[in-house]
């Protein structure tokens, strides 16, 4: 910012790259952020199959041992 060397013209050029450089930072960051939440999403699916898979087993298991107790 000291610099005396460069015209108007030259800090608007270099203002314009470091825009772009911002521009392609927040780029990568959005696609990081939406990875994560891909995997957030999917792990949340399993996470949820696997409680109905578990609410399932513990219905079987009640009925097993309801049936158990009728056959004495």
């Amino acid at each position: 910012m000291d610099r005396n060397d460069l015209s108007i013209q030259d800090w608007i050029t270099h203002a314009k790259q470091e825009a772009m450089d911002f521009t392609l930072y927040l780029e990568k960051l959005s696609k990081e952020i939406e990875l994560k939440e891909r995997v957030i999403e999917n792990l949340l699916k399993v996470i949820n199959s696997q409680e109905e898979e578990i609410a399932e087993l513990k219905k079987e298991d009640y009925l097993d041992k309801k049936r158990r107790a009728w056959h004495y």
